[in-house]
């Protein structure tokens, strides 16, 4: 059973939510790194190890002197050094190496074994960056000067609230999101998703926009539930495709389709006519069907069945649709 299993946190939105969804990113982010380097794809590398980067630092950031997270950041830095340098970003790839030279001699004392490799491996690769650029060949691309992530959104952004909601302009528009929002949704601990991500994964990310916009502005009922109305068509286009995650996370992904549609057929049944019930129809129908697959569920997992329960006495409400 997934996070989304468990129910609704006391606190969705605050430090522990943060710091999981920031550990999801490095992972996520960091093994799309990883593949697209052994692909030989470096540009595209180096966007995910910068993500990947990025919350590594806000993890510190929560838990600053977790060895947990020094020891991350050091580990990111130093794929992070090769993949700069095979963008031409050599002085970058040099500063990495030494940043992830200095953190891993902070943790020396913690596992002499394990560091002193960690650290000589470091030093190594710094050394020969040092050596490339002392020679004749200089680096291919000269990276030009830029403000930290941070800054950047700082010189963009107001606040959260505006963030999302250019955001979720986008995804309603269909259109890929600027390097200014990705970072701006970066610094307030989501991380971005791609078209070419699936669909249940692109159905999550519209509702977690939707979610903390709802939070953040909420006087924003109607692009909130533009978004969970979106959420929903790509969560029938992953049925319809019977993509893995889907068929194999129904309990997690099942949990957050049915409050989906549950949301939006409370919200058409409160504003439709009596004589146009296509969409209260439409949702009602999805969300029964949702119901079956997630009955099994309910024995195990107290949410679920909270959940189930309360869409079943829903359907039971509205009648004969």
């Amino acid at each position: 059973m997934g996070l989304f299993g468990r129910g609704k946190a006391k606190d969705p939105y605050g430090r522990e939510a943060l710091i999981a969804q920031n550990e999801a990113m490095v992972a996520k982010a960091g093994a799309a790194a990883e593949r697209e380097a052994a692909a030989g794809r470096w540009a595209d590398a180096l966007t995910f190890s910068d993500i990947s980067l990025q919350a590594v630092l806000m993890l510190a950031r929560f838990e600053p002197g977790d060895p947990r997270h020094v020891h991350g950041e050091a580990a990111t830095l130093y794929f992070h050094a090769s993949v700069l340098g095979r963008n031409g970003r050599v002085d970058e790839a040099i500063a990495a190496a030494d940043r992830a030279a200095e953190l891993y001699r902070r943790l020396q004392p913690h596992n002499p074994g394990k560091y002193n490799q960690l650290v000589a491996d470091a030093d190594g690769r710094a050394e020969r960056w040092r050596a490339e650029l002392a020679g004749d060949a200089a680096p291919a691309v000269e990276a030009p000067a830029v403000a930290a992530p941070e800054e950047d959104v700082a010189d963009t952004y107001d606040s959260a609230a505006e963030i999302l909601g250019d955001v979720a302009l986008r995804l309603l528009d269909e259109s890929p999101l600027s390097p200014e929002e990705a970072r701006g949704l970066l610094a307030i601990g989501i991380a971005p998703v791609g078209a070419d991500s699936t669909h249940a994964r692109r159905a999550r990310f519209h509702n977690t926009i939707a979610d903390r916009l709802s939070v953040e502005d909420p006087d924003d009922d109607w692009t909130v539930e533009r978004l969970r109305g979106h959420a929903h068509d790509f969560f029938v286009k992953s049925s319809e495709a019977q993509e893995t995650e889907m068929r194999t996370g129904i309990g997690d992904y099942g949990l957050e389709w049915a409050r989906t549609l549950l949301f939006l057929a409370k919200g058409e049944r409160e504003s439709a006519d009596a004589d146009d019930t296509y969409l209260l129809e439409e949702y009602c129908g999805w969300l029964a069907g949702v119901l079956g697959q997630l009955r099994p569920y309910t024995i195990v997992d107290g949410p679920t069945a909270e959940l189930v329960q309360e869409a079943d006495a829903f359907l039971q409400e509205v009648g004969d649709w």
